[in-house]
């Protein structure tokens, strides 16, 4: 089953902002969108929220609980009631009983809220942003709509938010939509990325990691391809180098494992080292112009 967007269109007075967008969220999978500042992708989350209507075009097998969308719609900015505790905050909005639920004990603990009896509105950034974490986890929305989410979070929260996304989703057949400016999040996390542009969708990829090439990679330059050839020849198997003329391109997951392939390299007459996009970066760079 997909949530099915057909057509829409969606204008604020004379500036047409949706342009006709079509797009599937399939149950279990989480779906990218990406897109410059104003191509409109808040506008189209809010559009399948219920937050805004639209002017044309048609949206199949929303949820429904009680005649009410079942969705849970975050931004970076998720409002919480600043004068209530944290813990207030989730009763009123989720569960008078919140606390005594096992998944509660375990978000709390993943993402470290020691601060539940704390105002909102003493929070630093990260810490409303955790909160907001943990609550679309614990609201059980069939229907998850996140936007520029890891905000004002630090690279071991994000990393936890992900896992535990990943796994939440596919447990439990959630749609799934979530918008960033960092390709390196959307390509780590997502089944398939939406390029929106210029209120259209562009093209859609789909991120098979067995054949889409999504893996970090540095380009070594060389004055010619002997000397490529020679530096191919003595690079170690499990950065999985890969030849074209005059260039090596290798796989590394720490720049510490970089610095003694440098060093080699440069035995080989190096004229230049860069950083190799992936497949979803020059997708996006192709489209935006962006360099």
């Amino acid at each position: 089953m997909a949530i099915i967007l057909k057509e829409i269109k969606k204008s604020f007075g004379k500036k047409n902002v949706l342009n006709g967008i079509n797009m599937e969220l399939i149950a279990g999978n989480i779906t990218g969108l990406l897109g410059v500042n104003g191509s409109g992708k808040t506008t189209l989350m809010k559009i399948i929220s219920g937050i805004y209507g639209y002017d044309s075009g048609s949206i199949e097998n929303l949820v429904y609980v009680s005649k009410v969308l079942d969705v849970c719609n975050m931004t970076e900015h998720s409002s919480f009631n600043e004068n209530m505790t944290v813990l207030q905050n989730l009763k009123y909005f989720i569960d008078l009983s919140i606390e005594k639920s096992a998944d509660f004990s375990y978000y709390v603990d993943i993402f470290q809220i020691d601060f539940l009896n704390e105002r909102f509105k003493k929070l630093s950034s990260g810490e409303k942003q955790k909160v907001a974490l943990l609550y679309l986890f614990l609201k059980k929305s069939k229907i998850l709509l996140l936007d520029e989410i890891t905000n004002g979070l630090d690279e071991r929260v994000i990393e936890l938010f992900y896992k535990e996304l990943k796994r939440y989703v596919k447990k439990n057949g959630i749609y799934t939509l979530i918008s960033s400016h960092k390709i390196y999040e959307l390509q780590e996390i997502c089944n398939s990325v939406y390029l929106l542009d210029k209120g259209l969708i562009q093209q859609e990829l789909k991120l098979d990691r067995k054949e889409t090439n999504l893996e970090k990679r540095k380009v070594f330059v060389f004055e010619n391809e002997d000397f490529a050839k020679k530096f191919m020849e003595k690079t170690d198997r499990k950065f999985r180098p890969i030849l074209k003329e005059n260039q090596v391109s290798v796989v590394w997951n720490d720049d510490l494992e970089l610095k003694p392939m440098i060093l080699s390299a440069m035995e080989y007459h190096l004229i230049g080292f860069s950083d190799d996009p992936t497949v979803l970066e020059k997708y996006y760079f192709d489209f935006t112009g962006k360099e």
